[in-house]
């Protein structure tokens, strides 16, 4: 029998206090942070957070950064129409983990650069470093269009609220606490971020296992469905998810938003020591694969509840991409606050890609194309309001590419994919170019090996 179809008014007062609240809160961090105390009135505050951030908060806010809005919405659903390869990204993780530490993250820290791309220009030459830097803009800025678009999307299906009024107001408070307050706001919110997303999360579990017969009969309908059919060992690149699609394509994927992204490196050198930088990216490992596990709970439980009524075919939903907001209102109608704690979560982890893209956004932008057109002596106050400006101006420009999202076909988690993995596969090859292989040069900077760092 169909499920049950939902309307706007359906929604109570206090689905919509929960993720109104958690907005507010977010707010009040970046107010909290800008307007009183150091008011991150240096670049060094602003960026880095002085250098006196934590490891977990740091760890925490890299992989709220990672995997945004886009993950709750979209691997939910990617897990209940092709089954659990995606888990297998956690292998990828330990991969880029070891590689992040012994070869990469060590150059960043010790050179402590405020845009990762410059070590591009030290180690090749400046159009090269251009390249790279015109490359991470634009995949950002589209990158961080269909992030935002994605929670707008979840809210617009279960509310009748039009999804552009949705993406301006997730936009308006990111840009808003993000320009004033810095890094050290982008990583407090990400910390009530987290515990907004981790509630939401085992809260979904727990109401999945308990409405439709608990863990085992869930797993066995996974099971039944094929979803846990995920060591495909088949060399065929055309398949979608191998065990070696994953491995590879994967641990490129993440390695690129981690390993020599400025979202990542930023934080990762805001540490005190670079042993603490080590330690956070273990942690954002372990994060990381403990919101993946829940995610593909979830995409389980909606197998077991549809796997004989699925929302789209009986036209409940339009696209896969509103089934996880759809399931959770399905399930948990009579619990008051679980959607709304799922809304909240869904717009935590996209405020935490927006906050953090911005504030790396600012640093590169400023570093590659202002402060060389800069007099040669600029105080450090006047800097940092120039990297506020440059936050906002960013933020308005991605906004406007949100408008384009909608007429791109397929699920939002593999246009997400798509739009980073164009950009992560050159960048990744320049950065390694020149960290592994010390012969390798521009013809302008032919004699500048990496030795002399």
């Amino acid at each position: 029998m169909p499920a049950k179809t939902f309307a706007a008014d359906d929604l109570p007062w206090y689905e919509y206090a929960t993720f109104l609240t958690m907005l507010a809160f977010s707010a009040f961090i970046g107010i909290y942070y800008g307007c009183f105390g150091s008011k991150q009135a240096t670049p060094k505050e602003y960026l880095l957070g002085g250098k006196k951030m934590k490891i977990f908060p740091i760890a925490v806010s890299v992989a709220l950064s990672q995997f945004s809005g886009i993950t709750l919405v979209g691997v939910p659903a990617d897990v209940y129409t092709y089954g659990a390869g995606i888990w297998l990204m956690c292998f990828s993780l330990v991969l880029v983990a070891i590689s992040t530490i012994y070869i990469y993250l060590p150059v960043f820290y010790n050179l402590e650069l405020t845009s990762t791309y410059e070590y591009l220009e030290r180690r090749f030459d400046r159009k090269t470093r251009l390249f790279a830097t015109v490359m991470y803009l634009l995949a950002s800025n589209c990158y961080l269009a269909v992030v935002v678009y994605s929670p707008a999307l979840a809210i617009a299906t279960a509310t009748g609220i039009n999804v552009h009024l949705v993406s301006f107001i997730v936009c308006a408070v990111g840009i808003f606490y993000t320009t004033i307050g810095g890094l050290v706001t982008v990583v407090w919110t990400d910390m009530l971020q987290f515990i907004v997303i981790i509630g939401s999360l085992v809260s979904t579990c727990a109401i999945s296992f308990g409405t439709l017969g608990g863990f085992s009969a869930v797993w066995n309908k996974a099971v039944d469905g094929g979803r846990l059919d995920i060591f495909d060992l088949d060399f065929n690149p055309t398949r979608r998810d191998t065990l070696w699609i994953i491995l590879i394509g994967y641990t490129v994927q993440v390695f690129g938003q981690v390993g020599i992204h400025p979202t990542g490196v930023q934080k990762f050198i805001a540490l005190p020591s670079f042993r603490a930088s080590a330690w956070s990216v273990v942690y954002y490992v372990l994060t990381m694969c403990v919101v993946m596990t829940f995610c593909n709970f979830i995409g389980f439980g909606m197998t077991a509840k549809y796997s004989e009524c699925d929302p789209l075919l009986t036209k409940q939903i339009t696209r896969y991409d509103q089934l996880v907001p759809y399931y959770i209102k399905d399930i948990a109608a009579e619990i008051p606050g679980v959607f709304g704690l799922y809304v909240a979560a869904v717009f935590s982890a996209t405020l935490s890609t927006i906050s953090s893209s911005l504030n790396a956004l600012s640093g590169v932008i400023y570093k590659d194309f202002v402060s060389n057109r800069l007099r040669s002596h600029v105080s450090e106050k006047s800097v940092t309001k120039i990297l506020k400006l440059i936050v906002v101006a960013d933020g308005i420009i991605f906004m406007l590419i949100v408008f384009l999202i909608k007429y791109l076909q397929g699920g939002i988690f593999g246009i997400a994919i798509a739009l980073t993995s164009i950009t992560h596969g050159p960048l990744i090859g320049l950065f390694s170019l020149g960290m592994i292989f010390p012969k390798a040069n521009s013809k302008v900077n032919c004699n500048y090996h990496l030795h002399s760092y």
